[in-house]
């Protein structure tokens, strides 16, 4: 028997019973490097209530702290993600954003302290 022929087979005999088997994990994406723990976990926690990352890693690095997100297919308009210095900065985390597939689309609002980075799909 082939891998393959096994593999349908476990799938065909899961669907008779009735049971459903683990779905594929989307891959982890890198959105940007924070300067501080407090600001990357916020970032993560920001995405994570807004339904757009189902969960999310700070990786202690040389220039700050790495954050890197699992995303969700949910649905969502204008999730505020983070505050950026520059334009710059914060269109690089959401090309990163959309190249990975955490969202489909962002715009950068100006403010007082920066850019902010909002997310939909």
């Amino acid at each position: 028997m082939s891998i393959r022929t096994a593999i349908a087979a476990v799938a065909t005999g899961a669907a008779v019973l009735g049971l459903a088997l683990p779905a594929q994990a989307l891959p982890s994406v890198y959105l940007y490097t924070a300067p501080t723990l407090t600001a990357c976990t916020q970032a993560g926690n920001n995405g994570t209530a807004g339904s757009v990352f189902s969960s999310f890693h700070c990786q202690n690095g040389v220039t700050g702290y790495s954050l890197s997100v699992i995303p969700t297919t949910n649905h969502f308009t204008d999730v505020y993600i983070a505050t950026f210095l520059t334009l710059a900065e914060s269109d690089t985390a959401g090309t990163n954003g959309v190249s990975g597939g955490a969202w489909t689309s962002y715009r950068n609002r100006s403010g007082v302290a920066g850019y902010d980075l909002l997310v939909s799909r």
